[in-house]
This record gives structure tokens, sequence and C-alpha cells, in this order.
């Protein structure tokens, strides 16, 4: 099993991101997951409510999400 989506404290639901998809993240304006003052955080962007909303583009960001979190696994 690989983790490749999350739900932060504050309710947000996350997916995990790499150098494959966190232009399409940030190109929608999607933030980080910082959990310390340090500025530090896991490979985590929140899922836009654009796209949390649309079933279709939601399977699709979090299929990739997956690809990337197996390939991270793999190094």
């Amino acid at each position: 099993g690989v983790m490749y989506g999350l739900i932060t404290a504050k309710n947000e639901f996350m997916l995990r991101v790499g150098d494959d998809n966190r232009a399409m993240f940030e190109e929608k304006g999607a933030e980080p997951f910082n959990h310390d003052k340090k500025g530090k955080g896991m490979p985590y962007y929140t899922v836009p409510l654009e796209i949390f909303e649309d079933r279709d583009q939601l399977a699709e960001w979090a299929r990739t999400s997956h690809m990337v979190a197996v390939a991270s696994k793999k190094k």
C-alpha cells in the first residue's frame, strides 16, 4: 500500500504531489501541506473545490497522485 491522500485536522482533503503533477495543483491555486512553524511539510497539496466537486477530474487527480506515490516508493 501507498499513501497518496489524506484529510488534515482542519478537514482539508489533500493529494500527493511530485514533479509530475505539482504544476497542475499550483495552477489551480492549491496550497501545500505545512504542519509546523518552520514551513516544513509533506508532499501533499489541497484539492481545489472545483476539482473536488467534479467526480471525473477528482478521479484523474487521484490516479495521478497514486502514480506519484508509487514512483516515490520505488526510489
